[in-house]
């Protein structure tokens, strides 16, 4: 399947005849017809029935799209986690929305000696799960905000969240304005996450500083907070 793709994505504009994919993998006329017929049906690959050539399918496009938009960010969110970590000396993490999760897609760590390292980059979590995923739901408009929370009660059950539970700390983010963690997922450690909007206000990513009870106690809180979305506010997002 990943020869097929791979070949029709070296010919974005003119795509391949049945015969052309043939010559490009090396795969028999009847090996084809089936890999084909499956990615077509998927919309990985699209069939124009009129010249009879395959293309790149709308999926894949729609993917691309969603790559770009996360690696970019990163590139851009780049300096503001660096400031965020040289400045609290903690560990930085952003995270960005993907569907209905959230995926961690860079880390910054501390010169803080005890440093909270829970989740590795690449990480995916329900949205709500982790001060990032929280903060990117809880600033959700309504609508979406409830559809996700009704739609993913197990996923998040997993890691001991019910949706009460959930309910109480997405009050909690709104009335501080940012998604705190007091540990609900890791014993001992409290995260503070702030969403990163586009340019309609809606939180496509999140910015979260982790660190323990003690380092991050209550009266150290707001401080960090004020200096992550002091930091966001600082960068102009573009999201193509």
């Amino acid at each position: 399947m990943t020869q097929v793709l791979d070949a029709l994505a070296d010919y974005p504009n003119d795509g391949l005849r049945l015969t052309d994919v043939v010559q490009e993998t090396g795969l028999g006329k009847a090996t084809l017809h089936r890999i084909l017929a499956g990615l077509v049906e998927s919309e990985l690959v699209s069939h124009d029935t009129v010249s009879g050539r395959f293309f790149i399918g709308s999926k894949i496009m729609k993917w691309a799209a969603a790559g770009r938009k996360r690696y970019g960010l990163v590139e851009q969110m780049k300096s503001t986690l660096q400031a965020i970590c040289k400045k609290s000396e903690d560990t930085v993490y952003l995270a960005t929305r993907l569907g209905d999760e959230a995926v961690y897609v860079d880390r910054q760590e501390g010169t803080y000696p005890l440093k909270a390292l829970p989740v590795d980059v690449g990480a995916r979590r329900p949205l709500g799960i982790g001060a990032a995923p929280l903060a990117i739901l809880a600033f959700q408009p309504d609508a979406e905000r409830d559809r996700i929370i009704n739609a993913y009660k197990q996923d998040r059950r997993a890691f001991g969240i019910t949706q009460a539970k959930l309910a109480g700390l997405i009050e909690t983010a709104r009335q501080l304005g940012y998604a705190l963690h007091d540990e609900e997922i890791t014993p001992g450690m409290i995260a503070i996450g702030i969403p990163v909007r586009d340019t309609s206000g809606v939180p496509i990513a999140a910015i979260s500083v982790a660190a323990s009870k003690e380092r991050l106690a209550s009266t150290r809180r707001t401080d960090v907070a004020k200096l992550i979305g002091d930091e966001i506010a600082k960068k102009e997002i573009y999201v193509p």
